[in-house]
């Protein structure tokens, strides 16, 4: 069976890597990922929301394109922009789920073009990325939503506070460290290293690559998220 597959590359990796060989169904792993990053969204919602709802006004109070502007004016472009934020917010699960399609489609494009020389096929290599992702993306946002959701929301200041609400290698920095250095160690956490071992055993094992192809560039994809996701941060 399709999810068969699924929880094996996490209790025998080397059997799932077997049949993603064989037989690449996506589809199954797909609908599992889709539903946990959605999943994911709608549990820290409130916690989002909370963010939103703190930062921004701060953030707009001080930018020098609503300073010179009349008091009335000023507070209704922040309510404007805040109210645009909250509806992202609110329709997050469905943007998170959008997102994972396309990180996993533009992953395996990357890599099928990587081994190309190998016999692997563009849908072995996505039905890899796909089933590594559940792991990297959907698990990792669920128990970081739940850790979340269990904390209260005042706690939450900022989107630092919430990436890093799972251990990570940001844990490591000083309290005045910068927003984009957070952002870029916090996506460092266990389930990404997870993600990258087992990434770069696939590409061995189903597109036979050679070891340090598959390591480089299941590093690579890794540095990459964790590089976007600084550049992101604010």
């Amino acid at each position: 069976m399709p999810l068969t597959t699924l929880v094996n590359l996490i209790v025998a990796p080397g059997e799932a890597f077997a049949s993603i060989r064989a037989r690449p169904v996506w589809s199954w792993a797909l609908l599992v990922l889709v539903i946990l990053v959605a999943l994911a969204s709608i549990v820290s919602a409130p916690v989002s929301r909370h963010i939103v709802e703190t930062t921004i006004p701060a953030q707009l109070a001080n930018d020098p394109r609503f300073a010179g502007l009349p008091p009335e004016q000023a507070q209704a472009q922040i309510q404007r922009v805040l109210g645009i934020a909250l509806l992202t917010v609110s329709f997050g699960w469905l943007l998170a789920a959008v997102v994972a399609c396309v990180v996993v489609l533009f992953a395996a494009g990357i890599l099928f073009a990587a081994v190309a020389r190998t016999a692997a096929t563009f849908k072995q290599v996505f039905t890899l990325v796909v089933h590594v992702q559940v792991i990297g993306a959907g698990l990792y946002g669920i128990v970081n939503a739940t850790i979340a959701a269990l904390r209260p929301v005042e706690s939450f200041r900022t989107t630092s506070d919430y990436a890093t609400a799972i251990p990570s290698l940001a844990w490591l920095l000083p309290a005045s460290s910068s927003v984009k250095l957070v952002a870029f160690l916090a996506a460092l956490h266990p389930f990404a290293i997870w993600a990258t071992i087992l990434l770069a055993l696939g590409l061995i094992a189903v597109a036979g690559a050679r070891r340090w192809l598959a390591w480089t560039l299941s590093i690579a994809i890794t540095l990459f998220g964790a590089t976007l996701a600084a550049a992101l941060a604010r």
